[in-house]
């Protein structure tokens, strides 16, 4: 929670693995592809495309060499490949980064940041959990919104937010106040 009040949540984030996100926009759909012009396009080593045929890439005729691949095919490809790897979470879940699926926070870890940012009408939170199966934290960019949806369905309790989101006359803030009154 020390790198949660500095501010510097990029220290959480660091050494998190980074799956490469291919735009699909630059391949034209009515071209056909090698494996070399592939990776060029995408700035790759020609081993990458290589193992797109291992996982799925069809090309035109799997029998002659140099493979060619369409633009249409290579588009669908790394379409379908993307949406594989996205998961729905549902009310209460993080998606854990270790285990690769979402998970449910132990309720003893949760913690909840105000970020003072607006998404539209409502103000970002950022909420912290550990994983209940390899204990490691999770991190969930919602919304106010959502955090009273998850507390209307039980699945925060209500007392968290008064103490996380800030409660200007707990007993640290008094001493402060009295000691502006006196100089005064």
């Amino acid at each position: 929670t020390s790198l949660l009040n500095s501010g510097n949540l990029s220290l959480l984030t660091k050494n998190m693995p980074k799956k490469q996100v291919y735009n699909h926009r630059l391949i034209k759909s009515r071209r056909t592809y090698t494996l070399q012009e592939l990776a060029e396009v995408f700035g790759l080593h020609v081993a990458t495309p290589q193992l797109w045929l291992k996982q799925g890439l069809k090309p035109i005729e799997s029998t002659r060499k140099p493979y060619l691949i369409r633009g249409e095919e290579i588009i669908r490809f790394l379409k379908e490949t993307r949406q594989k790897r996205k998961h729905s979470l549902k009310p209460g879940e993080f998606f854990c980064i270790i285990c690769r699926e979402p998970r449910c926070g132990k309720s003893e870890t949760l913690a909840i940041k105000r970020t003072n940012k607006t998404l539209g009408n409502t103000q970002q939170v950022i909420l912290l959990a550990n994983c209940e199966v390899c204990n490691r934290r999770m991190i969930l960019f919602s919304s106010d919104r959502k955090i009273k949806e998850w507390q209307e369905s039980k699945l925060i309790p209500s007392e968290l937010e008064a103490v996380l989101f800030g409660y200007d006359n707990h007993s640290l803030n008094t001493g402060l106040t009295r000691g502006v009154e006196n100089e005064n």
